[in-house]
């Protein structure tokens, strides 16, 4: 397992590419499957639904992070939208996107790996900006 961001939970990324996309999480001692978000889950600060949870043609999948009941994760919509989303205490928000202004650089981001890192409710994550730095 590439990495466990929790002692008492399990995270998986369910790709089901012909029935639904969805991020669902093992929580609990009683292991009970919880859907995050799937394709009929608005995007926070976007248009439309998500669409996909996994890139076109990644390398690895995306891993999914999760701290406290709180998971962070790569998401896509249509017309080009992309970012890091979290459901923190119950709530889905954007991280960053494609129309976020870096802090302390230039220019919105570009790209980042799909795979941030949460902690409690605070969300990590390395990104490019538009000038590729």
């Amino acid at each position: 397992m590439r990495r466990l961001c929790s002692a008492w939970l399990a995270l998986f990324l369910a790709v089901l590419p012909l029935v639904s996309h969805a991020v669902t999480v093992i929580g609990g001692p009683t292991a009970v499957l919880i859907t995050v978000v799937d394709t009929t889950t608005a995007i926070p600060g976007g248009s439309g639904n998500f669409t996909a949870f996994v890139p076109q043609d990644p390398i690895f999948p995306p891993d999914p992070a999760i701290s406290a009941g709180n998971v962070a994760f790569w998401g896509a919509g249509g017309t080009g939208q992309q970012g890091i989303y979290a459901l923190r205490y119950g709530t889905l928000v954007k991280v960053p996107d494609l129309n976020t202004a870096v802090l302390g650089g230039s220019g919105t981001f570009f790209s980042w790996p799909p795979d941030p890192c949460i902690s409690g409710a605070n969300v990590a994550f390395r990104g490019i900006n538009d000038l590729l730095r």
